[in-house]
């Protein structure tokens, strides 16, 4: 499944990925991946919604195709005493979840393994009206538009999350570091390959 970052400012004739990478998904001070300024756990990163050529912000957008899980739009919260203004100001609390099906190859019986993860964008100002639950999306469709955190605006929280079952699909296992007593996983590779040496392997110059 193709996944692209939840803003697309344009791209030069000469930018290369890393770069506009960077521009896509530039990171607010604050709501750090996993752990808060508060030494909370935080699950996804606040970001900046990059500026627009008519001045406004780029909209939000899937990164994935999928299904509206969940969908509620902005509260309205005018009054310093509402329980959204907090920090140093309003909050939005517009959230769009979705969720997004995939298979990530084969097992040793040569089944494909099926992978379900969520993708959450809080903190909108706005979402589109196309956007319910229910309803199918595709990658790169607008969702809605940046808000408020701590009164700053252009802001919005992003996070790619599934649950226990998929994350064993996906990584061999829930918790913990990876066992180093018996080999790796055989089956439904995918990324990055590494082998590990003990030390006092044998090592050779030559076959």
């Amino acid at each position: 499944m193709l996944i692209s970052p939840p803003f697309l400012p344009d791209r030069t004739a000469t930018q290369t990925e890393d770069p506009w990478l960077d521009a896509a998904m530039v990171g607010a001070e604050d709501g750090i991946y996993p752990v808060s300024h508060r030494l909370g756990w935080h699950g996804g990163r606040h970001l900046v919604a990059p500026t627009a050529a008519n001045g406004g912000n780029l909209a939000v957008r899937a990164v994935a195709d999928g299904t509206v899980l969940f969908a509620r739009q902005r509260t309205a919260a005018e009054a310093h005493t509402h329980p959204l203004w907090y920090g140093s100001g309003y909050t939005s609390d517009a959230v769009v979840v979705i969720g997004h099906d995939t298979e990530i190859g084969a097992d040793a019986d040569d089944r494909p393994v099926a992978l379900r993860y969520y993708s959450v964008y809080h903190h909108l100002h706005g979402i589109e009206p196309a956007v319910r639950a229910g309803q199918p999306v595709r990658r790169k469709d607008a969702l809605g538009t940046a808000g408020h955190i701590y009164g700053a605006p252009g802001r919005m929280h992003f996070e790619i999350c599934l649950d226990t079952e998929n994350l064993l699909r996906l990584v061999g296992r829930a918790a913990g570091d990876l066992p180093l007593t018996r080999d790796g996983r055989a089956d439904v590779l995918y990324g990055e390959v590494y082998f590990r040496l003990p030390a006092g392997t044998p090592a050779y110059a030559a076959p």
